[in-house]
Protein backbone atom coordinates (compact mmCIF):
# COMPACT_ATOMS: atom_id res chain seq x y z
CA UNK A 1 0.00 0.00 0.00
CA UNK A 2 0.77 3.50 -0.37
CA UNK A 3 0.65 5.00 2.89
CA UNK A 4 1.85 8.77 4.09
CA UNK A 5 2.88 9.54 7.81
CA UNK A 6 2.18 13.05 8.74
CA UNK A 7 3.39 14.60 11.97
CA UNK A 8 4.61 18.28 12.30
CA UNK A 9 7.73 16.67 14.25
CA UNK A 10 9.96 13.84 12.86
CA UNK A 11 13.64 12.49 13.56
CA UNK A 12 15.97 14.07 14.40
CA UNK A 13 13.68 16.46 16.21
CA UNK A 14 13.58 15.31 20.68
CA UNK A 15 9.81 14.45 21.22
CA UNK A 16 9.50 10.53 21.28
CA UNK A 17 7.32 10.16 18.34
CA UNK A 18 9.39 11.49 16.10
CA UNK A 19 11.72 8.87 16.65
CA UNK A 20 9.18 6.27 16.99
CA UNK A 21 7.63 6.90 13.10
CA UNK A 22 11.02 6.73 12.06
CA UNK A 23 10.89 3.21 13.04
CA UNK A 24 7.48 2.40 12.47
CA UNK A 25 7.93 3.59 8.83
CA UNK A 26 10.99 1.68 8.19
CA UNK A 27 9.44 -1.82 9.45
CA UNK A 28 6.02 -0.80 7.10
CA UNK A 29 9.14 -0.32 4.35
CA UNK A 30 10.62 -4.05 4.98
CA UNK A 31 6.95 -5.51 5.12
CA UNK A 32 6.68 -4.01 1.25
CA UNK A 33 4.52 -0.83 1.78
CA UNK A 34 5.35 2.36 -0.04
CA UNK A 35 5.93 5.17 2.80
CA UNK A 36 6.18 8.90 2.27
CA UNK A 37 6.41 11.51 5.44
CA UNK A 38 5.10 14.98 5.43
CA UNK A 39 6.92 16.58 8.47
CA UNK A 40 8.65 19.98 9.13
CA UNK A 41 12.23 21.13 9.97
CA UNK A 42 12.94 20.17 13.73
CA UNK A 43 12.43 22.64 15.87
CA UNK A 44 11.45 21.76 19.16
CA UNK A 45 14.51 22.99 21.15
CA UNK A 46 17.48 24.74 20.54
CA UNK A 47 19.73 21.19 19.94
CA UNK A 48 17.03 19.95 17.27
CA UNK A 49 16.52 23.54 16.23
CA UNK A 50 19.77 23.87 15.38
CA UNK A 51 19.76 20.65 12.54
CA UNK A 52 18.80 21.95 9.10
CA UNK A 53 17.75 18.74 7.15
CA UNK A 54 17.03 18.44 3.42
CA UNK A 55 13.43 19.40 2.58
CA UNK A 56 13.33 16.17 0.47
CA UNK A 57 15.01 12.83 1.00
CA UNK A 58 15.13 9.34 1.29
CA UNK A 59 15.73 7.92 5.06
CA UNK A 60 15.59 4.22 5.37
CA UNK A 61 13.79 3.87 2.54
CA UNK A 62 11.00 6.30 3.15
CA UNK A 63 10.58 9.64 1.11
CA UNK A 64 10.57 12.51 3.81
CA UNK A 65 9.57 15.49 2.47
CA UNK A 66 9.44 18.80 5.04
CA UNK A 67 7.44 21.79 4.40
CA UNK A 68 8.27 24.98 4.60
CA UNK A 69 6.90 26.80 8.23
CA UNK A 70 7.65 30.29 9.69
CA UNK A 71 11.54 30.32 11.35
CA UNK A 72 10.60 30.80 14.69
CA UNK A 73 12.46 29.99 17.70
CA UNK A 74 11.11 26.98 20.17
CA UNK A 75 10.12 29.16 22.84
CA UNK A 76 7.79 31.28 20.58
CA UNK A 77 4.97 32.20 22.10
CA UNK A 78 0.89 30.67 21.88
CA UNK A 79 0.13 32.87 18.58
CA UNK A 80 3.21 32.42 16.93
CA UNK A 81 3.07 28.46 17.38
CA UNK A 82 -0.61 28.35 16.76
CA UNK A 83 0.07 30.00 12.95
CA UNK A 84 2.65 27.64 12.48
CA UNK A 85 0.03 24.46 13.11
CA UNK A 86 -2.45 26.09 10.90
CA UNK A 87 0.22 26.30 8.08
CA UNK A 88 1.35 22.61 8.71
CA UNK A 89 -2.37 21.77 8.50
CA UNK A 90 -3.12 23.97 5.11
CA UNK A 91 0.33 22.63 3.41
CA UNK A 92 -1.07 18.86 4.52
CA UNK A 93 -4.28 19.49 2.68
CA UNK A 94 -2.55 20.50 -0.54
CA UNK A 95 -0.57 18.12 -0.82
CA UNK A 96 -2.98 15.04 -0.23
CA UNK A 97 -5.70 17.20 -2.61
CA UNK A 98 -3.72 18.14 -5.11
CA UNK A 99 -1.19 14.43 -5.30
CA UNK A 100 -2.15 12.92 -8.74
CA UNK A 101 -5.33 10.61 -8.37
CA UNK A 102 -3.40 7.86 -9.51
CA UNK A 103 -0.52 7.90 -7.36
CA UNK A 104 -3.23 8.83 -4.39
CA UNK A 105 -2.31 7.17 -0.97
CA UNK A 106 -4.21 4.04 0.52
CA UNK A 107 -4.03 4.82 4.30
CA UNK A 108 -2.94 8.13 6.06
CA UNK A 109 -1.66 7.71 9.34
CA UNK A 110 -1.72 11.44 11.85
CA UNK A 111 -0.20 11.16 15.32
CA UNK A 112 -2.36 13.48 17.43
CA UNK A 113 0.29 16.33 16.85
CA UNK A 114 -1.01 19.09 16.36
CA UNK A 115 -3.71 17.94 17.98
CA UNK A 116 -7.49 17.47 17.12
CA UNK A 117 -7.50 20.14 14.05
CA UNK A 118 -5.16 18.08 12.38
CA UNK A 119 -6.68 14.62 12.34
CA UNK A 120 -10.22 16.15 11.59
CA UNK A 121 -8.62 17.89 8.39
CA UNK A 122 -7.16 14.81 7.36
CA UNK A 123 -9.71 12.65 7.84
CA UNK A 124 -12.12 15.09 5.98
CA UNK A 125 -9.35 14.81 2.86
CA UNK A 126 -8.87 11.43 3.06
CA UNK A 127 -12.76 10.59 2.39
CA UNK A 128 -12.36 12.84 -0.43
CA UNK A 129 -9.66 10.73 -1.94
CA UNK A 130 -10.28 7.56 -1.14
CA UNK A 131 -7.78 6.94 1.61
CA UNK A 132 -8.48 5.27 4.64
CA UNK A 133 -7.56 7.08 7.72
CA UNK A 134 -5.46 5.72 10.63
CA UNK A 135 -5.58 7.86 13.71
CA UNK A 136 -2.35 7.39 16.14
CA UNK A 137 -3.51 8.64 19.46
CA UNK A 138 0.24 9.41 21.38
CA UNK A 139 -2.87 11.95 23.79
CA UNK A 140 -6.19 12.88 23.88
CA UNK A 141 -7.35 16.17 23.08
CA UNK A 142 -8.85 18.20 24.29
CA UNK A 143 -8.74 16.26 28.01
CA UNK A 144 -4.90 16.85 28.24
CA UNK A 145 -5.32 20.27 27.40
CA UNK A 146 -8.00 20.61 30.16
CA UNK A 147 -6.02 18.34 32.61
CA UNK A 148 -2.97 20.56 32.04
CA UNK A 149 -4.86 23.65 32.44
CA UNK A 150 -4.35 25.21 29.15
CA UNK A 151 -7.79 25.47 28.57
CA UNK A 152 -11.15 25.15 30.87
CA UNK A 153 -13.65 22.97 30.83
CA UNK A 154 -16.36 24.42 28.58
CA UNK A 155 -17.51 25.55 24.96
CA UNK A 156 -14.24 24.84 23.33
CA UNK A 157 -13.51 21.52 25.42
CA UNK A 158 -16.71 20.40 23.71
CA UNK A 159 -16.56 21.18 20.63
CA UNK A 160 -13.05 19.91 20.53
CA UNK A 161 -14.04 16.78 21.70
CA UNK A 162 -17.28 16.39 19.39
CA UNK A 163 -14.72 17.00 17.14
CA UNK A 164 -12.24 14.67 18.01
CA UNK A 165 -14.91 12.23 18.65
CA UNK A 166 -16.18 12.10 15.40
CA UNK A 167 -12.52 12.00 14.13
CA UNK A 168 -12.21 8.48 15.79
CA UNK A 169 -15.36 7.20 14.66
CA UNK A 170 -14.16 7.52 10.69
CA UNK A 171 -10.78 5.99 11.20
CA UNK A 172 -10.27 2.78 9.70
CA UNK A 173 -8.22 2.38 13.07
CA UNK A 174 -7.54 4.23 16.28
CA UNK A 175 -4.19 3.18 17.78
CA UNK A 176 -4.27 4.02 21.85
CA UNK A 177 -1.49 3.63 23.80
CA UNK A 178 -3.12 1.94 26.66
CA UNK A 179 -6.00 0.44 28.72
CA UNK A 180 -6.68 3.73 30.19
CA UNK A 181 -6.68 5.50 27.15
CA UNK A 182 -9.37 3.45 25.52
CA UNK A 183 -11.33 3.42 28.40
CA UNK A 184 -11.35 7.23 28.44
CA UNK A 185 -12.61 7.45 24.58
CA UNK A 186 -15.28 4.87 25.43
CA UNK A 187 -16.43 6.83 27.75
CA UNK A 188 -17.27 9.86 25.22
CA UNK A 189 -19.99 7.29 23.87
CA UNK A 190 -18.73 6.13 20.82
CA UNK A 191 -17.60 2.95 19.87
CA UNK A 192 -13.96 1.75 20.29
CA UNK A 193 -14.33 -1.45 18.02
CA UNK A 194 -12.08 -0.18 15.77
CA UNK A 195 -9.27 0.82 18.91
CA UNK A 196 -6.29 -1.04 18.84
CA UNK A 197 -3.76 -1.42 21.67
CA UNK A 198 -0.02 -0.88 20.51
CA UNK A 199 2.06 1.15 23.54
CA UNK A 200 5.44 3.00 23.03
CA UNK A 201 8.63 1.35 22.65
CA UNK A 202 12.37 2.45 23.62
CA UNK A 203 13.89 4.54 20.73
CA UNK A 204 16.16 3.40 18.72
CA UNK A 205 19.57 4.99 18.39
CA UNK A 206 19.95 4.92 14.16
CA UNK A 207 23.96 4.45 14.67
CA UNK A 208 24.03 7.92 16.46
CA UNK A 209 26.39 8.13 19.74
CA UNK A 210 26.58 9.82 22.60
CA UNK A 211 29.23 12.11 24.21
CA UNK A 212 28.74 12.04 28.35
CA UNK A 213 29.90 15.44 29.88
CA UNK A 214 32.47 14.78 33.25
CA UNK A 215 29.51 16.77 34.92
CA UNK A 216 26.90 14.55 34.40
CA UNK A 217 28.73 11.66 35.36
CA UNK A 218 27.45 9.51 38.34
CA UNK A 219 29.84 10.16 41.42
CA UNK A 220 31.31 6.93 43.02
CA UNK A 221 29.23 5.74 45.61
CA UNK A 222 26.28 8.06 45.33
CA UNK A 223 22.11 7.05 45.06
CA UNK A 224 20.95 8.67 41.56
CA UNK A 225 17.39 9.53 41.42
CA UNK A 226 16.83 10.66 37.65
CA UNK A 227 13.78 12.25 35.38
CA UNK A 228 14.06 12.12 31.87
CA UNK A 229 11.74 14.58 29.97
CA UNK A 230 9.84 17.37 29.69
CA UNK A 231 10.10 19.77 32.57
CA UNK A 232 6.55 21.08 32.71
CA UNK A 233 2.91 21.37 35.09
CA UNK A 234 1.74 18.10 34.01
CA UNK A 235 4.98 16.33 35.51
CA UNK A 236 4.11 17.13 39.49
CA UNK A 237 8.33 17.44 39.93
CA UNK A 238 7.59 19.99 42.81
CA UNK A 239 6.24 17.66 45.19
CA UNK A 240 9.55 15.39 44.53
CA UNK A 241 12.37 18.54 45.01
CA UNK A 242 9.94 18.88 48.62
CA UNK A 243 10.69 15.57 49.44
CA UNK A 244 14.31 16.46 49.53
CA UNK A 245 14.07 18.26 52.68
CA UNK A 246 13.17 15.44 54.40
CA UNK A 247 16.11 13.48 53.25
CA UNK A 248 18.62 15.46 54.11
CA UNK A 249 20.29 12.63 56.26
CA UNK A 250 21.10 10.25 53.01
CA UNK A 251 24.12 11.61 52.55
CA UNK A 252 24.83 10.41 48.93
CA UNK A 253 21.34 11.11 47.33
CA UNK A 254 20.86 13.01 44.30
CA UNK A 255 18.66 13.96 41.78
CA UNK A 256 19.41 14.79 38.44
CA UNK A 257 16.98 16.31 35.80
CA UNK A 258 16.98 15.65 32.43
CA UNK A 259 15.15 18.13 30.13
CA UNK A 260 13.25 21.52 29.69
CA UNK A 261 10.41 23.13 29.72
CA UNK A 262 7.72 25.36 31.25
CA UNK A 263 8.33 24.82 34.67
CA UNK A 264 11.95 24.65 35.03
CA UNK A 265 12.56 28.30 36.31
CA UNK A 266 9.97 27.84 39.07
CA UNK A 267 11.43 24.17 40.15
CA UNK A 268 15.02 25.64 40.46
CA UNK A 269 13.81 28.35 42.87
CA UNK A 270 12.09 25.52 44.66
CA UNK A 271 15.24 23.83 44.90
CA UNK A 272 17.74 26.59 44.97
CA UNK A 273 19.34 25.60 48.39
CA UNK A 274 20.14 22.15 47.48
CA UNK A 275 20.75 23.00 43.35
CA UNK A 276 24.35 22.06 42.22
CA UNK A 277 24.83 19.96 45.46
CA UNK A 278 22.27 17.08 45.76
CA UNK A 279 20.00 18.64 43.00
CA UNK A 280 20.89 18.72 39.23
CA UNK A 281 19.19 20.37 36.44
CA UNK A 282 21.06 19.21 33.23
CA UNK A 283 18.75 20.55 30.79
CA UNK A 284 17.89 18.64 27.05
CA UNK A 285 19.85 16.18 26.26
CA UNK A 286 20.10 14.04 23.43
CA UNK A 287 18.67 10.79 23.59
CA UNK A 288 21.81 8.85 23.05
CA UNK A 289 23.33 10.94 26.10
CA UNK A 290 20.10 10.59 28.08
CA UNK A 291 20.29 6.78 27.50
CA UNK A 292 23.75 6.53 29.45
CA UNK A 293 22.82 8.63 32.47
CA UNK A 294 19.48 6.84 32.79
CA UNK A 295 21.54 3.41 32.55
CA UNK A 296 23.24 4.62 35.88
CA UNK A 297 20.18 5.56 37.75
CA UNK A 298 19.81 3.58 40.92
CA UNK A 299 15.88 4.73 40.47
CA UNK A 300 13.73 7.25 37.48
CA UNK A 301 10.78 9.18 38.13
CA UNK A 302 7.53 8.70 36.29
CA UNK A 303 5.46 11.77 37.50
CA UNK A 304 2.13 12.29 36.14
CA UNK A 305 -0.34 14.87 37.87
CA UNK A 306 -3.70 13.59 38.49
CA UNK A 307 -5.57 12.17 35.94
CA UNK A 308 -3.08 12.79 33.21
CA UNK A 309 -2.65 8.75 33.52
CA UNK A 310 -6.36 8.98 31.63
CA UNK A 311 -5.45 10.60 28.57
CA UNK A 312 -1.55 9.59 27.89
CA UNK A 313 1.16 7.10 28.79
CA UNK A 314 4.62 8.22 29.47
CA UNK A 315 6.90 6.81 27.15
CA UNK A 316 10.08 7.47 29.17
CA UNK A 317 8.93 4.28 31.20
CA UNK A 318 10.22 1.92 28.10
CA UNK A 319 13.70 3.97 28.17
CA UNK A 320 13.74 3.02 32.00
CA UNK A 321 13.02 -0.50 31.81
CA UNK A 322 15.80 -0.88 28.90
CA UNK A 323 18.57 0.60 30.48
CA UNK A 324 17.43 -1.56 34.10
CA UNK A 325 16.42 0.51 36.13
CA UNK A 326 13.86 0.49 38.93
CA UNK A 327 11.03 3.27 38.67
CA UNK A 328 8.93 4.95 40.90
CA UNK A 329 5.83 6.10 39.40
CA UNK A 330 3.81 9.18 41.32
CA UNK A 331 0.21 7.80 39.42
CA UNK A 332 -2.62 6.63 40.59
CA UNK A 333 -2.90 3.35 41.81
CA UNK A 334 -5.33 2.29 39.67
CA UNK A 335 -3.63 3.13 36.23
CA UNK A 336 -2.68 0.44 33.93
CA UNK A 337 1.10 1.91 34.14
CA UNK A 338 0.81 1.34 38.87
CA UNK A 339 -0.38 -2.11 37.63
CA UNK A 340 2.40 -3.15 35.50
CA UNK A 341 5.12 -2.00 37.96
CA UNK A 342 3.49 -4.22 41.08
CA UNK A 343 2.99 -7.06 38.92
CA UNK A 344 6.21 -6.73 37.25
CA UNK A 345 7.98 -5.93 40.56
CA UNK A 346 9.96 -3.19 38.33
CA UNK A 347 9.98 -0.51 40.88
CA UNK A 348 7.59 1.42 43.32
CA UNK A 349 4.17 3.47 43.46
CA UNK A 350 3.29 6.71 45.32
CA UNK A 351 0.39 9.36 45.42
CA UNK A 352 0.77 12.47 43.67
CA UNK A 353 1.24 15.10 45.98
CA UNK A 354 1.94 13.49 49.15
CA UNK A 355 5.16 14.55 50.09
CA UNK A 356 5.90 12.50 53.30
CA UNK A 357 5.25 9.34 51.54
CA UNK A 358 7.60 9.98 48.79
CA UNK A 359 10.49 10.43 50.35
CA UNK A 360 9.23 7.42 52.48
CA UNK A 361 9.46 5.26 49.22
CA UNK A 362 12.43 7.34 48.18
CA UNK A 363 14.42 6.42 51.28
CA UNK A 364 12.80 2.35 50.97
CA UNK A 365 14.40 2.66 47.26
CA UNK A 366 17.82 4.07 49.08
CA UNK A 367 18.18 1.46 51.64
CA UNK A 368 17.01 -1.48 50.48
CA UNK A 369 20.31 -2.28 48.00
CA UNK A 370 19.24 -6.31 47.58
CA UNK A 371 15.70 -5.29 46.11
CA UNK A 372 16.86 -2.57 43.64
CA UNK A 373 18.79 -5.29 42.05
CA UNK A 374 16.36 -7.68 41.39
CA UNK A 375 14.13 -4.96 40.38
CA UNK A 376 16.43 -4.34 37.59
CA UNK A 377 16.73 -7.85 36.12
CA UNK A 378 12.93 -7.90 36.26
CA UNK A 379 13.30 -4.56 34.28
CA UNK A 380 15.43 -5.72 31.31
CA UNK A 381 13.42 -8.94 31.27
CA UNK A 382 9.61 -6.52 30.53
CA UNK A 383 11.60 -4.35 28.33
CA UNK A 384 12.78 -7.51 26.50
CA UNK A 385 9.02 -8.91 26.10
CA UNK A 386 6.91 -5.70 25.93
CA UNK A 387 8.83 -2.54 24.85
CA UNK A 388 11.40 -3.66 22.36
CA UNK A 389 10.77 -2.29 18.84
CA UNK A 390 11.23 -6.13 17.93
CA UNK A 391 8.28 -6.91 20.21
CA UNK A 392 5.85 -4.05 19.17
CA UNK A 393 6.48 -3.28 15.38
CA UNK A 394 5.30 -6.47 14.41
CA UNK A 395 1.73 -5.25 15.74
CA UNK A 396 1.67 -1.97 13.72
CA UNK A 397 2.19 -4.67 11.15
CA UNK A 398 -0.49 -6.50 11.59
CA UNK A 399 -2.76 -3.41 11.91
CA UNK A 400 -1.57 -2.67 8.31
CA UNK A 401 -2.45 -5.92 7.24
CA UNK A 402 -5.71 -5.77 8.71
CA UNK A 403 -6.49 -2.34 6.73
CA UNK A 404 -5.19 -3.86 3.15
CA UNK A 405 -7.71 -6.75 4.30
CA UNK A 406 -10.17 -4.19 5.25
CA UNK A 407 -9.59 -2.13 1.88
CA UNK A 408 -9.91 -5.07 -0.49
CA UNK A 409 -12.86 -7.06 0.94
CA UNK A 410 -14.43 -3.35 0.77
CA UNK A 411 -13.63 -2.80 -2.88
CA UNK A 412 -14.65 -6.18 -3.86
CA UNK A 413 -18.18 -5.31 -2.47
CA UNK A 414 -18.24 -2.40 -4.76
CA UNK A 415 -17.73 -4.18 -7.74
CA UNK A 416 -19.71 -6.83 -7.29
CA UNK A 417 -22.73 -4.24 -6.25
CA UNK A 418 -21.48 -2.32 -9.68
CA UNK A 419 -20.63 -4.57 -12.11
Amino acid sequence: MKILIVNQWFWPDSPPQASMLRSIGHHLVAEGHEITVLTAQPAMNTWTAQKRMPWREKLDGLLVLRCRLLPIGFDAGLTMRTLNMFIFIFAVIRHIVFRPRLDSYDVILVSTMPPVLLGAAVRLVASLTGASFLYHMMDIYPEAAVINDRIREGLLAHWLRKIDRKTCSNAIRVVALSDDMRDTLAERGSSISNVRIINNFQLESFGVQGHLPDSMRKPEGSFRLLFAGNVGGSQGLDAVIAAFSELDDLPNLRLDILGDGAARKSLELEARERVGTRIFFHGYQPAENATQMIATADLSLVTLRPELYRIAYPSKTMSYLAAGSPILAIVEEKSVLARMIRTEGVGYVSPQGEVPTIASTIRQAYEDKESSQEMRIKALDLAAREFTSEAVLPKWAKVFRGISEQRAQSQKSQFESNP
